[in-house]
C-alpha cells in the first residue's frame, strides 16, 4: 500500500476528490459544489487557508485537511487543523502507526518555526476512534457544540401564534439587513456594536476575536454573503433623530449555504443584555423561519454550545439534534 500525505493540488480532479471525502465525512450537511469550492480557494484569506493537504492511498485521495490560524479564536499563538477522512479508514494503520499520528506529524512539520503554543481542532463525536486517539495523545476536550436542524417546510406555526405580534406591540420592529441598509445611515456601527456584545457572551473556551467595524462591513459585503437572510429586531421605543431607527436589540445571522440555497446556516443569534427576557429570541427566530418558509427553504442548520441558552430556544422550536462537535486543544511543549 502506497500511503502519502502531501500538499493539495488545485486541479479539478483533486477538487472533486476533496468534495467526495467531505460528503462522506459530513453526511448530514449538503455537499459542497465544485464552483463554490473553487471560489473559496480563489478568494479565501491566505491567513485562513495557509496550507491545504491530502492523504492518498495508491495515489487515490482518501483524506484531506488544512492548517490555518483561526479567526474565531481570540488568542495569538494558536493554530488549527482540520482533517476529513473516509469513515471506513478511521482505524487505518500505516507502518504500525495510526493515520491520525501521521497527520499530526505532517501538521507539526508545516508549523515548524512558527510561534505556536496551542494546536486545536474539532472532531465529530460519531468518530470514536479519532476521539480516543486524541485523548490518548495529549489533547483535552474544551467544548461540546450540538449541531441541529429544523425542517422548515414541516414547521408548525400554530403553537406560536401571537408571539411575533406581542413583540411588535411591545415596540419592536423586525427588519432584514438590506432594509436597514437603505433606511438607517448608522446601520453598520449599530449592528457591529450589537454583534460584539452578543459574541462576547457566547460560551467558548477562548475569548472572542476582535473585529473592527471596517472588517465587519467587509464580511457582510463579500461574495457569498447573504445579508437578506439576516433578521434584526429594532427597539422603536428608544428611537430618536440621533439614533435613527432605534437601537438594534437582537439579531439572527443566517446565511444560505453556497451551492445549496434551500439550506440556511445560522452563524450567530443573540439578544443584547438590556433587552433579554422579553420574548425577543423566540419572536426573532419565528420571523426568520417565516421568511425561510416563504422562500422555499427546506432546512435551517445551526450549532450551539451545550450550555448556551439559545440551544433550549432552538429545541423548543423543533430543531432536531444531529451530531456533537468536540473542540480539542493540545498545549505544545507540555509533556
Amino acid at each position: 500500500m502506497g500511503f502519502d500525505i502531501r500538499e493539495f493540488e488545485p486541479i479539478d480532479e483533486e477538487c472533486r476528490a476533496w468534495l467526495a471525502v467531505g460528503a462522506a465525512y459530513i453526511p448530514d450537511r449538503p455537499p459542497d459544489t465544485l464552483a463554490h469550492f473553487r471560489a473559496r480557494l480563489a478568494t479565501g484569506s491566505k491567513d485562513r487557508f495557509p496550507h491545504l493537504f491530502v492523504a492518498t492511498m495508491d495515489t487515490k485521495v482518501v483524506g484531506c485537511g488544512q492548517v490555518y490560524k483561526p479567526t474565531w479564536i481570540g488568542i495569538q499563538d494558536c493554530m488549527t487543523y482540520d482533517f476529513m477522512l473516509y469513515p471506513a479508514l478511521e482505524n487505518l494503520m500505516v507502518g504500525g502507526q495510526a493515520i491520525h499520528s501521521l497527520v499530526e506529524a505532517y501538521v507539526l512539520k508545516q508549523i515548524e518555526g512558527l510561534e505556536v503554543g496551542v494546536l486545536s481542532l474539532k472532531v465529530r463525536d460519531d468518530r470514536p476512534v479519532r476521539v480516543d486517539w486524541l485523548e490518548a495523545n495529549g489533547y483535552v476536550c474544551l467544548q461540546r457544540d450540538l449541531n441541529s436542524a429544523l425542517d422548515v417546510q414541516g414547521f408548525d406555526f400554530d403553537p406560536w401564534v401571537g408571539r411575533i405580534q406581542a413583540a411588535e406591540e411591545a415596540g419592536f420592529a423586525f427588519h432584514n439587513l438590506p432594509s436597514l441598509m437603505q433606511k438607517d445611515p448608522k446601520w453598520c456601527s449599530k449592528l457591529h456594536r450589537a454583534w460584539l456584545e452578543v459574541d462576547t457572551d457566547v460560551p467558548r473556551p477562548y475569548g472572542p476575536p476582535s473585529i473592527t467595524e471596517t472588517d465587519f462591513d467587509t464580511m457582510l459585503r463579500k461574495s457569498g454573503a447573504s445579508p437578506d437572510t439576516w433578521m434584526i429586531a429594532v427597539d422603536r421605543t428608544e428611537s430618536n433623530e440621533a439614533e435613527g431607527c432605534g437601537p438594534y436589540a437582537a439579531f439572527t445571522a443566517a446565511n444560505r449555504i453556497p451551492g445549496t440555497p434551500t439550506v440556511w446556516d445560522i452563524r450567530l443569534t443573540g439578544v443584547r443584555r438590556a433587552w433579554r427576557r422579553r420574548g425577543l429570541a423566540i419572536a426573532l427566530k419565528l420571523k426568520s423561519i417565516e421568511q425561510a418558509h416563504r422562500e422555499g427553504v427546506t432546512m435551517i442548520v445551526t450549532g450551539n454550545e451545550e450550555g448556551n441558552p439559545m440551544l433550549a430556544v432552538n429545541q423548543r422550536l423543533g430543531f432536531v439534534p444531529k451530531v456533537s462537535i468536540l473542540q480539542y486543544e493540545k498545549r505544545l511543549g507540555v509533556s
